[in-house]
Order: structure tokens, then C-alpha cells, then sequence
């Protein structure tokens, strides 16, 4: 490893002092978390695949999202993992869907954006995007539990739901362009939510 390689290991490149160590245990949770659907589940199948794929995604949006830098490449990671965590679910799904579910969602989405609509019309197309993707995502979870109605189910629903909760923060707020706890409880929480979307392939 060059100079370059070890500066990059030891001072995580980009992110500041006081959010490096929380840089650190959150790139080592996601590993584990990555590490146990790998060796939890060793026969590859698709859901587990676009998990694995999701995760990873995931890390690299840490790293831009924290140190605030490259936006779109940060923004394309966030997209590469919410539709492979989105897969995770709608590969699992047997029964028909439920077509109120997905119009009970939409309505909740849509009063939460014209709520919220005065701060973002300056960033509608990606906020439209990421919507899409929240209320699929969504709709995917609550599908899963009402096919399973188990506590795999319910962890994962449960992360799924926080994780289009704090994405909606971001959505609201968007313009993290300075390092600051903001960025740190944010990502605390898809962290967690993160959590709970692996319990639901690892239980």
C-alpha cells in the first residue's frame, strides 16, 4: 500500500476529526451486517444478492455523504442502494399484491409533499425519483409482512419505514453542505434501519 493508500486508511480522506470515528464504526457495522448475509446465507440467491449489492452501495454513499463531497456520485449511490435494498423485498414476495396498500401510500406520500413542497421546488426531479423509490420501497416491506406476518417481516418493514422517514429529513433539508451532527444522526438512523432490513435475511 503507497503512501497515498495508508493516508486515505488513517485519516478516512474527506471527512473532518469529529465525525471520523463515527465514519469508522459506521463502515464497520455495515461490513459486519454484509458479513453475516454472506456467511448466514452462503447459497447466493437474488434477494440476497441485491442485499449484498445494497450494502455496498451503501458504503460508499458514508464516505460521500459525510465528508460532503460529490453530490451526484453520493446521490447515485443512495439511488444503487435503496433499489437493491428495494429488490430484497419484492423478490420475496409470492401473493398478489395489494393494490389499497400502494393507494393508502401514495396518499400519505402525497400530503407529506405538499407539505413539504415550498422547500424543494428548487429540487424536484431528484426529490421525485427518491419518492418513487421510498413509496415502492415501502409498499415492497408491507407486502412482505402481510405475506409473512413474521418478526423477519416486521424488523424489516420497520427499518424500511425509518429508512423512508430519515430520507424524507434529508429531502426536506438537503443542503448538507458543511460537516456537522446533522449528518452524523442521520445517518445513525438509516444505520439502523439498515439493521433492520438484514435481520429480515438473516432470521
Amino acid at each position: 500500500m503507497g503512501e497515498k493508500g495508508r493516508y486515505l486508511l488513517l485519516t478516512a480522506y474527506g471527512v473532518d476529526r469529529p465525525t471520523r470515528y463515527f465514519f469508522y464504526i459506521s463502515i464497520a457495522c455495515t461490513l459486519l451486517l454484509l458479513l453475516s448475509v454472506t456467511i448466514k446465507l452462503p447459497i447466493v440467491s437474488s434477494f440476497t444478492a441485491s442485499g449484498m449489492v445494497g450494502f455496498s452501495g451503501y458504503l460508499v454513499f458514508i464516505w460521500l455523504f459525510l465528508s460532503c463531497t460529490h453530490q451526484r456520485f453520493s446521490f447515485l449511490a443512495f439511488v444503487l442502494t435503496s433499489i437493491s435494498l428495494n429488490l430484497t423485498f419484492w423478490l420475496r414476495i409470492s401473493h398478489p399484491v395489494q393494490i389499497w396498500l400502494l393507494i393508502s401510500i401514495l396518499a400519505v406520500s402525497i400530503v407529506m409533499l405538499l407539505l413539504v413542497l415550498p422547500r424543494i421546488d428548487h429540487k424536484l426531479f431528484p426529490v421525485f425519483i427518491v419518492g418513487l423509490l421510498m413509496v415502492s420501497f415501502v409498499w415492497a416491506a408491507c407486502e412482505f409482512w402481510l405475506q409473512e406476518h413474521s418478526l423477519r417481516a416486521g424488523a424489516g418493514t420497520t427499518g424500511t419505514i425509518l429508512w423512508a422517514l430519515v430520507t424524507f429529513r434529508v429531502m426536506l433539508y438537503p443542503a448538507y453542505t458543511k460537516q456537522n451532527q446533522l449528518n452524523m444522526w442521520v445517518i445513525v438512523g438509516y444505520q439502523i434501519s439498515l439493521a433492520g432490513i438484514a435481520g429480515s435475511l438473516l432470521w
